[in-house]
């Protein structure tokens, strides 16, 4: 009877043990379940996306008139924001704090502990007055290699501030320059008017075309992005979209690219011609009805290659498609510009054969 009564006891704590266990483990599945949910639920809320992002950001730039902004944009988008101190001025670097990896068998998210992890993108802030003094002391390559090699890991991109602007002032400059000299060769008298004895203040420093030249090596031998802005508040508001757009990179973009960067916003063609005349319209001011007058003369990439390397003078190149009709005019003042772009292109081109 006794024997009995214990193997009673026995075996009811032991159900008892085992329900509370399955219970327990019927609780942790639940709990494993809402944060399995939970994170796959970021591949869909931005505000989710953006909360994870660490944004670094150097000293000096959140000491100047574009910290508060920086600070502003960041703080709606729930990102957290830090300083730190670098040899380099304007430098924002970017880390995430990750509670989720990518299962390529379940196709979804998995929660992790959190980590934090540093992303592949750095931005340089640069003013375009900076960018004027680097190419008058012939000092922006050496720069730019230099952060390269600090920043070797990584992906660099250039936020330029005043571009449009120095070369509006630089327009203007140059006008009323030509305007002075016709009024002094029609009216020699006036040459001591007081308007004409003020000083020009953008006769120095390197002109559109040379700036233009260090922004194509920039882009297509030191392979850097380039951003531009016009004043403060739109910087700020450009370091916000790009921040944002970080943050989306391992749950819109698996490819792990920028949106803005227009390597991913390139037009497929529908034939070998239709793909020539949409890579011309990649370059800058090479609208579709010059592409096509370029393609009526060079059909393909080789035939306009072919062309460049029968050149003699650089002169000749940079004139090679000066006389290609575009809707009854021609090509006069892209001819420099398009045959300099090309130029440089084609000079950095291993290219085979094929068509």
């Amino acid at each position: 009877m006794f024997a009995i009564r214990v193997k009673t006891l026995f075996f009811s704590s032991t159900f008892a043990l085992l329900t509370r266990f399955q219970q327990e483990e019927r609780e942790a599945e639940k709990q494993r379940e809402k944060q399995f949910q939970q994170v796959n639920k970021l591949k869909y809320d931005k505000l989710e996306m953006t909360r994870e992002m660490i944004v670094d950001i150097e000293n000096s730039l959140m000491e100047g008139s574009l910290g508060p902004l920086i600070r502003d944009n960041l703080e709606t988008k729930m990102m957290t924001l830090n300083t730190f101190q670098h040899n380099v001025p304007g430098i924002i670097k970017f880390r995430r704090k990750v509670r989720a990896e990518w299962n390529d068998e379940l196709c979804a998210f998995v929660p992790i502990p959190e980590i934090i992890q540093e992303e592949i993108y750095v931005f340089h802030y640069l003013e375009i007055e900076t960018i004027v003094q680097f190419i008058e002391n012939d000092s922006l390559h050496t720069h730019i290699r230099n952060l390269q090699k600090i920043f070797h890991n990584k992906k660099l991109v250039i936020l330029i501030k005043g571009f449009d602007g120095y070369c509006r002032k630089k327009k203007t400059q140059h006008n009323r320059t030509f305007t002075n000299a016709v009024r002094i060769g029609i009216d020699p008298g006036i040459e001591n008017d007081v308007h004409l004895k003020k000083k020009p203040t953008m006769n120095k420093g390197p002109d559109q075309e040379k700036i233009e030249e260090e922004f194509i090596w920039l882009q297509l031998i030191a392979k850097v992005m380039i951003v531009h802005t016009k004043d403060t508040e739109e910087t700020a508001e450009i370091i916000g979209t790009l921040s944002s757009e970080i943050a989306a990179i391992p749950y819109k973009n698996r490819n792990g690219e920028l949106n803005f960067w227009v390597e991913n916003q390139i037009r497929a063609g529908i034939d070998h011609s239709d793909t020539w005349c949409r890579m011309l319209q990649e370059i800058q001011h090479v609208t579709e009805p010059v592409a096509k007058g370029i393609l009526n003369k060079h059909s393909t990439i080789k035939s306009l290659y072919d062309a460049y390397n029968g050149c003699h003078t650089q002169e000749e190149a940079e004139n090679l498609l000066t006389d290609v009709e575009v809707e009854r005019s021609f090509i006069k003042l892209l001819k420099i510009k398009l045959g300099l772009i090309l130029t440089c292109i084609l000079n950095n081109i291993d290219y085979t054969d094929s068509e």
